[in-house]
């Protein structure tokens, strides 16, 4: 039987922990929020008086979390991917901006007239 304390107590007991876990699956920069996301979602858990182990339930959710991160991640890669399929996209058939070039050209020409 789990009260929202004990899960509490747990949760910050295993902090380091648990974001060392999630390291190992998802970027540094998702940690963070992984690790609250796992105690809000341990917290709003249907059945919370029925986990018996907080400390393994906390690990695997967070485990669960990273997991469906890097997920997303993919399929979002792959969704871009495709989409840039679909456009028919070519670098090759990029055109430079020359808009630096021009401004810079029109300021060397004007500074020939002045000194001209």
């Amino acid at each position: 039987m789990t009260n929202p304390d004990k899960l509490f107590e747990v949760f910050t007991a295993l902090r380091e922990r648990i974001a060392s876990v999630v390291l190992r699956i998802a970027p540094p920069q998702e940690v963070e929020d992984i690790v609250q996301e796992t105690y809000v979602r341990v917290c709003q858990a249907k059945n919370r008086e029925m986990i018996r182990e907080p400390r393994s339930f906390l690990f695997r959710t967070a485990q669960n979390l990273a997991l469906d991160y890097v997920k997303k991640a993919e399929s979002r890669l792959t969704s871009t991917t495709n989409l840039l399929d679909e456009l028919d996209f070519n670098v090759d058939n990029l055109q430079p901006d020359t808009t630096f070039d021009e401004v810079a050209t029109g300021e060397k020409f004007a500074q020939f007239c002045e000194a001209v």
